[in-house]
């Protein structure tokens, strides 16, 4: 199936055959997100032992690109097990389809991130984490090569880029939304001529003039 075609988001149980106990939740979004579930307690167990944990899907929303209808086809399933939150087989500890993105704010969003930049910094990646990370990059390839980059993508690699001015050999000026966009227009390494530039110098009669910092700079955060 082909997320955003065929399906939405999806509820899944996951089963931890150590302590014979499971976890019925909801994700809106991809299979190959990387995404676990939204309780603290069975995040722990999983983080410490993910190869004694394995998912199932139980159903996926094909109807509606919307986390309410997720969030719905979750309660069907947690209302099929009677008070889901006291019952000892289950990690859940809420009877309702709550959680996801809603209870995260930007302080755990920046928590997380500082946190796995340390721990990528002294232990590298897990396997689990290559296997995601390959998982994610071969899918949006493929995705890619199929249909093409979204518009939101097309957005954000315009807010990644800097913006510029070329001075052209002939005297002419041209405006590029990216230092990438005026190198494969001119043929020309526009990083280098960048440098050159700020020497007052040419380069093959070339200058390239910064006009404008990216929107959004991820540069030296994983550093």
């Amino acid at each position: 199936m082909i997320y955003n075609k065929d399906y939405y988001g999806f509820v899944y149980r996951w089963y931890d055959k150590k302590r014979l106990m499971y976890y019925i939740g909801s994700h809106h979004g991809s299979l190959d997100s990387g995404y676990v579930c939204s309780s603290e307690r069975m995040l722990r167990a999983y983080k410490r032992r993910p190869e004694d944990f394995s998912r199932e899907i139980l159903e996926f929303n094909t109807t509606h690109n919307d986390c309410n209808i997720s969030k719905e086809l979750e309660q069907v399933w947690l209302d099929s097990v009677p008070n889901i939150k006291d019952d000892p087989r289950y990690y859940n500890r809420k009877n309702e389809a709550e959680g996801g993105w809603s209870f995260i704010k930007s302080t755990h969003v920046k928590k997380r991130a500082s946190t796995l930049v340390t721990k990528h910094k002294k232990q590298g990646l897990s396997e689990a984490e290559k296997n995601s990370y390959k998982t994610k990059i071969d899918t949006r390839l493929k995705r890619i090569e199929t249909i093409g980059f979204t518009q939101k993508e097309i957005d954000q690699h315009t807010a990644y880029g800097y913006k510029v001015k070329v001075s052209l050999p002939d005297g002419t000026e041209r405006t590029y939304p990216s230092m990438a966009k005026a190198s494969k227009d001119l043929h020309i390494d526009c990083q280098y001529a960048r440098i050159v530039t700020m020497q007052n110098r040419t380069h093959k009669g070339y200058q390239v003039h910064l006009l404008e910092e990216p929107k959004i700079d991820c540069r030296g955060i994983l550093k």
